[in-house]
């Protein structure tokens, strides 16, 4: 078992700042240190070594073989201190038996003589270790570790010793009680044991934590990374990786090559503590563009007819009723270039190639070939009643470059320019119904033991930065008790129901999804009622699933059963607030939320 002086050696840093800013940031603070010490909590661990020797006085030589030691930690408390942690150990009893005593002097001149005799027992008592440590990255990329205070041992000591007989009586040492003896030498016992530990620490630590990079797959991403930056100071510890994302799985299409367009800010980022938060995890845009461009590269950008599937079925205006069977293709003809600025994600989306061929007047040829350039700004912000990032389209521009349409659009005229108008102003409306409100990912995780809550988003100039609280389970923080889910319907029409959603809580508001017969779950949602579309008549079952701001879900979701023609009769149809039906798809999913389009091929 690795030790916990050894294993909080990973959070101990102090290194020079490099030339660049990592791409990926992170910052403890010092409660997380504080949660950190009742984690680790009291253990027992035992500790042997064959021989521990140092000069001492004029003896060569002065030690123990065969050293053992059984140590009790009742508490371990950590500070962060500049340029490391300090390290304070609360210590029960530290005790060994059976070891060998020597003071060797190879020199006659120096009249000391060899010593020799059995420990039979020795013990510390109420003893404590206090020592600070750092660490830094050195210039080869390793792990460089430094003891910068102690480490100082103390507590009260007692021991049995059995003096070698053949000099004990001429010196008259066997005559000289245990207490004597470890009242002249006690002193030199605790300065040599804290010089050995000194010396051990490093070596110790260069062990276990030499590697400072690893390599993972997550799903068909290859991720390798490595520690660039480490830093400490009071206030935080501060560290730094730099990622190299590669895909390992079949392409969409043939790959690209060519310079990244942008190659993104890496700033230092502003990690600091929000509300409960113990630590800070941060990203820089040059991480996102350094991601989009290698996926570019290796041929991710493109999608086939699943993807735009709302585009072809969009009544568009001017369509050659000859055209039949279409299947379509969308690539993205240059890097990506992702901008993180105040509040806001800019996305542009250079190059965008769309290809439509089908069916027309009885051949299958090209029917459309559309280049297009889209600019999006996207802000994000966290709600924590929602429990999610919540994404809304501030501005959306979509300029049609190039259009060949000869086999598409009918003959009549300005019927390509009417087609170019009516995307230019479709894609942006379609943003914004599709995206504004948009939860995305979610704000409270639960990681083995613990539970870590978003507690603060900063999303600024070149960078991302999130502030998160740890809680563990049983935290009374931590609100444990589930929402109910309660729906009535309100309203309906010949192709809709609209629901009345009323969950309640004992401490946060309710958000609520739906789905019908089965179907696709709708994203979660605050608002009080909801319209949901209803394809055919008869009878439908229509579930509705309640959740806390802390992620509690409704073990027991709301049912309402209905049929479609007598809700019709019996309600009477009203204007709907919201819409919900499947997560969002289509054209503006093909073009506007790359990762979401990025993830759907590494689930593939």
């Amino acid at each position: 078992m690795i030790s916990p002086l050894a294993a909080l050696a990973v959070v101990l840093v102090s290194a020079p700042a490099q030339a660049e800013p990592a791409m990926v940031q992170a910052a403890v603070f010092p409660e997380a240190l504080e949660q950190a010490t009742a984690f680790l909590g009291p253990r027992t661990l035992s500790f042997e070594r064959k021989e521990l020797s140092t000069p001492l006085s004029c003896w060569d030589r002065v030690g123990v073989e065969n050293l053992n030691f059984t140590v009790e930690i009742e508490e371990i408390s950590l500070t962060l201190v500049e340029g490391g942690v300090r390290i304070y150990v609360d210590l029960g009893t530290v005790g060994g038996r059976q070891m060998a005593l020597f003071a060797h002097d190879p020199k006659d001149s120096d009249n000391c003589g060899d010593i020799d005799a059995m420990l039979q027992f020795i013990e510390l008592r109420d003893g404590s270790v206090d020592l600070s440590l750092g660490f830094g990255v050195g210039g080869d990329g390793g792990l460089d570790v430094a003891v910068l205070a102690g480490p100082y041992i103390g507590g009260d000591l007692d021991m049995d010793i059995d003096w070698a007989p053949s000099w004990a009586a001429d010196w008259g040492w066997d005559l000289w009680p245990d207490d004597l003896f470890l009242w002249l030498l006690e002193d030199s016992i605790f300065d040599m044991a804290a010089e050995a530990g000194a010396a051990m620490i490093p070596t110790l630590a260069d062990t276990l934590l030499a590697e400072t990079s690893f390599s993972t797959t997550v799903g068909k991403l290859s991720v390798d990374a490595g520690l660039a930056e480490l830093s400490a100071s009071p206030e935080a510890l501060r560290a730094g990786a730099d990622l190299d994302i590669a895909w390992k799985g079949k392409h969409g299409c043939e790959g690209h090559t060519g310079e990244p367009r942008y190659r993104g800010r890496r700033p230092q980022l502003d990690l600091s503590p929000a509300g409960d938060a113990v630590f800070g995890v941060g990203v820089t845009e040059y991480l996102l563009n350094h991601v989009g461009y290698q996926a570019w590269s290796d041929g991710l950008f493109c999608l086939t007819a699943d993807d735009i599937d709302d585009l072809i079925t969009e009544n568009l205006p001017d369509v050659d009723p000859r055209a039949e069977r279409i299947e379509a293709s969308v690539a993205l003809g240059a890097p990506p270039v992702v901008m993180f600025d105040e509040g806001r994600v800019s996305v542009d989306l250079a190059g965008l190639q769309l290809r439509l061929s089908g069916q027309h007047a009885g051949q299958k040829v090209p029917v459309l070939s559309l280049d297009a350039d889209l600019l999006a700004d996207i802000g994000v912000e966290l709600d924590e009643d929602l429990g999610a990032f919540v994404l809304s389209v501030d501005e959306l521009v979509f300029v049609v470059q190039d259009l060949d349409s000869q086999h598409f659009l009918s003959d009549e005229p300005d019927a390509e320019a009417r087609f170019v108008d009516f995307l230019e102003k479709w894609l942006p409306k379609m943003a914004s119904k599709r995206v504004d409100g948009l939860p995305v990912g979610v704000s409270v995780l639960r990681v083995m033991d613990w539970i870590v809550k978003v507690d603060g988003l900063d999303l600024s100039e070149g960078g991302l930065g999130v502030a998160l609280a740890l809680y563990t389970e049983g935290d009374p923080a931590v609100d444990t008790v589930p929402p109910e889910a309660h729906a009535e319907l309100v309203a309906a029409t010949s192709h809709s129901v609209t629901v009345a959603l009323t969950g309640t809580d004992d401490a946060s508001l309710v958000a609520h999804r739906v789905r019908l017969d089965g179907g696709a779950w709708s994203t979660w949602s605050l608002d009080p009622e909801v319209e949901v579309e209803v394809d055919e008549p008869g009878e439908h079952l229509l579930e509705v699933e309640a959740r806390d701001a802390w992620h509690n879900l409704d073990p027991t979701p709301a049912r309402l059963a209905f049929d479609l023609e007598e809700a019709q009769r019996e309600l009477a149809p009203v204007r709907a607030c919201s819409s919900a039906g499947a997560a969002p798809a289509g054209l503006l999913v093909a073009l506007l939320p790359l990762a979401g389009l990025l993830r759907r091929r590494l689930e593939g």
